[in-house]
């Protein structure tokens, strides 16, 4: 699926409420993501064969009445056989105007096991009067590739959140985020669940 097809798909996702998606992303992600409805921001899961690549969307439902000016989100996840690949910015993203970047470090857990954290940063523009911070929906999707001598597991995906308000740069303490999971089946096999907007 290419990135335009993707977008006038995400498009019409934006009609959707974030506590469908949620649903979905919990589902997709073979029950990893423990329920959490109000989340502000969720990772969508994912599911694919070895070689396959996946795209986990960002989506990002605001707290209230308090506009988002940055988020920064880390997503750690083991990597011997999952890779970083890219980040590409959202409709949401778009029609913001908001700046995505992205940086991957890798690591090792306490089990001396190859993590890697992808750390994403969307910000809003700081000039114009009609600015309202980070516009909700789908702000971003990471793209992730699964290696060939992947064998069939599920693969958590652990999130951190930190966030300031729009205009004021204050804190967002009370922003949550929900965690999720890739996950790896065998060659030829059809996920029990699968959501076509977050495995393509």
């Amino acid at each position: 699926m290419n990135r335009s097809s993707f977008r006038i798909a995400s498009f019409f996702l934006l009609s959707l409420t974030l506590n469908t998606v949620a649903g979905a992303a919990q589902e997709n992600s073979g029950g990893a993501v423990p329920p959490d409805p109000d989340a502000n921001v969720v990772l969508g899961g994912g599911t694919g064969e070895p070689g396959q690549q996946v795209v986990l969307p960002i989506y990002l439902r605001p707290p209230g009445d308090a506009p988002v000016g940055s988020l920064k989100l880390e997503v750690t996840f083991v990597s011997v056989n999952l890779k970083f690949q890219k980040i590409e910015p959202g409709i949401a993203a778009d029609m913001g105007n908001v700046d995505i970047k992205s940086e991957a470090k890798t690591g090792k857990n306490d089990k001396g096991v190859e993590t890697t954290t992808v750390t994403v940063n969307a910000t809003a523009p700081s000039g114009g009067s009609d600015q309202k911070g980070i516009p909700p929906g789908l702000l971003a999707y990471i793209a992730l590739q699964i290696s060939e001598t992947g064998r069939p597991a599920t693969i958590g995906l652990q999130t951190r959140l930190e966030a300031t308000e729009f205009g004021t740069k204050k804190k967002l303490n009370d922003m949550r985020v929900a965690d999720s999971a890739v996950e790896v089946v065998a060659a030829g096999t059809q996920p029990e669940v699968a959501c076509f907007f977050f495995t393509h």
